[in-house]
């Protein structure tokens, strides 16, 4: 993985439906769900987004690649349809030939992925054929001319190959997964009048496919202008505000006035609501443990870890592991990891483990100590706890807030409610 994302990019694209992956320091990335919530307010975590993939006949291979993400001279795996062949090469960026194989969709970041890209189009097609793995000096090579086929009998087997490509273009969903089934047709044997066919069939499809998408992308638009209308001034206000906060303090009065205002639409309450998550994961109020040096001194990222005298480890291990055992939230118990810069991933190992063993206790106190925020809720027993809570409450992921908002709204009717019956009974003789 070579696009790392820092804590914020990843939150943000998190927030934009993009899955995830998650490592911690140089280890290898697995999904976000598999690491606790704290990770984005840690420094020694990376994170990724997963590539998207795509299945075919079913058989599932990473998206190939784009140019976007290409260097010049990494090396790439071209899948050659038209004779079972995948190639290891260096991609070129300044040879058109290379640029044009990734634009057809036939190059692959893995050889893992290109066997599998290679064996669903031919499971697609109803083949079973041996993949062969050739090393080629780079992308832009040229491509052999065409030659006259001189048969003048139709191969009944041609003759039914062409009909399997005619109906794979059919089934196509987009203009890369037709240029992917045409790609490399040249040496099947198919004639003249064979190749005019499936010419035909290809330039048809793509017409009907860019006829599709344009009445896609103007229904996307009409739908756009009816239900996004542009952010009010209130709602900017409040997210200027919110890039001004200098402490949690003053984001969580901001909550408070944000959650009291009954003006804003739900669409501006999860635009704002993604910016208070970005700010509070900026912030970092854990202190360090007194007996703990800080080094304060940047880490060099291309340093090489090297292992601390046993001695010291050993005393600086246990300092930890004590100060792990006294935290009382995640934010206090994942500072321990900051005092570790000296360490190698080895030594690292025994408190991390202890660490999270500690989490899981917080969190089991955590549920055993205190009922569910919706329970809360509904027990509030005056405005002013109900007011709390709603900052909590802000807090939450934005698809969980407006459930959370409707039982904040019927309790406050029902505490004024009562408020009012009161008030009556204090006034009468």
């Amino acid at each position: 993985m070579n696009n790392i994302l820092n804590a914020q990019d990843a939150f943000a694209a998190l927030q934009n439906g993009k899955n995830l992956l998650c490592r911690y320091l140089e280890s290898d990335f697995l999904p976000l769900d598999q690491f606790p919530g704290t990770v984005f307010g840690s420094p020694d975590y990376q994170f990724c987004i997963d590539i998207e993939k795509i299945e075919l006949a079913g058989i599932s291979f990473t998206k190939p690649c784009t140019i976007e993400e290409l260097t010049h001279g990494q090396k790439i795996f071209v899948v050659n349809f038209s004779q079972a062949t995948i190639n290891e090469m260096a991609f070129k960026s300044n040879v058109p030939d290379a640029n044009n194989l990734v634009y057809c969709g036939v190059v692959q970041r893995d050889l893992e992925n290109a066997k599998l890209q290679m064996k669903a189009y031919h499971a697609f097609l109803g083949l079973d054929l041996a993949i062969t793995i050739s090393d080629v000096p780079d992308a832009g090579r040229k491509q052999p001319k065409k030659r006259e086929s001189k048969k003048v009998d139709v191969d009944p087997q041609v003759e039914h190959n062409k009909d399997l490509v005619i109906d794979a273009i059919a089934t196509c969903l987009t203009a890369e997964e037709v240029e992917t089934t045409c790609y490399g047709l040249d040496g099947n044997g198919f004639t003249e009048a064979q190749q005019e066919q499936i010419t035909a069939a290809k330039l048809a499809k793509l017409e009907q496919l860019a006829q599709e998408k344009a009445a896609a992308e103007n229904e996307d638009h009409e739908l756009f202008n009816q239900d996004n209308p542009e952010l009010s001034v209130l709602c900017e206000a409040f997210i200027e505000d919110v890039e001004k906060c200098l402490s949690l303090e003053d984001l969580n009065s901001i909550r408070h006035r944000i959650n009291a205002n009954g003006v804003l639409t739900d669409t501006e309450h999860l635009e704002i609501a993604k910016h208070v998550d970005l700010k509070t994961a900026s912030f970092d109020t854990v202190q360090p443990p007194a007996d703990i040096e800080v080094n304060t001194a940047q880490e060099n990222p291309e340093r090489k870890i090297i292992e601390e005298e046993e001695n010291k480890y050993q005393e600086k291990l246990i300092t930890l592991k004590k100060h792990v055992d006294e935290a009382k939230t995640p934010a206090e118990v994942n500072a321990a990891v900051k005092y570790t810069n000296s360490w190698s991933a080895k030594q690292r190992e025994p408190l991390i483990k202890y660490m999270h063993k500690r989490l899981e206790v917080l969190q089991d106190e955590k549920a055993a100590a205190q009922p569910s925020l919706m329970v809360q809720i509904q027990n509030a027993p005056d405005l002013t706890t109900l007011d709390a809570l709603e900052i909590d409450v802000a807090s939450l992921d934005p698809i969980a807030q407006p459930e959370m908002m409707r039982y904040i709204r019927t309790r406050r009717a029902e505490l004024e409610a009562s408020a009012g019956e009161t008030s009556i009974d204090e006034d009468l003789p």
